[in-house]
């Protein structure tokens, strides 16, 4: 056996060896690279808000007055999804329990009445509404 193989070998056993064992020694602290910084601030403790917390696409709420910084767009678009999930009453509320999310989601203006159209295309249904209630369905 060459003697390379064997030097790597017991380097990688002493490697793996040495982390443990100043663990044993010394108590365990959290370093902001263990977890994602997230900094959570009671809506009375952190002063006055330029903007209203509720209505931003910056800051969502984790519990009851206490919000969270949302930084970039693909969190920004995640909050607006569960935010008009929890927005949705009548016919449409149960119609996304039954269907989940539309692939495509529009809406038309027709005479001065407001359709909101729900596309599937993996069942070829389109569900039609107008405001909470459900008008109709249309195959394609």
């Amino acid at each position: 056996m060459r003697p390379a193989p064997v030097l790597f070998v017991v380097a990688l056993v002493i490697a793996s060896l040495a982390p443990t064992a100043a663990s044993a020694d010394c108590p365990k602290t959290s370093s902001p690279t263990d977890a994602p910084y997230v900094r959570e601030v009671p809506l009375s403790q952190a002063g006055v808000w330029t903007v209203d917390p509720l209505h931003s696409g910056r800051l969502a709420e984790i519990a009851p007055g206490i919000f969270v910084a949302v930084k970039g767009e693909h969190e920004r678009r995640h909050v607006r999804i569960a935010r008009w999930i929890e927005g949705l009453r009548g016919a449409p509320q149960s119609v996304f329990a039954e269907e989940g999310m539309p692939v495509y989601r529009y809406r038309e203006l027709v005479d001065s009445h407001l359709y909101e159209l729900w596309t599937y295309p993996e069942r070829h249904l389109t569900y039609v509404f107008e405001g909470d209630s459900l008008v109709g369905t249309e195959p394609f």
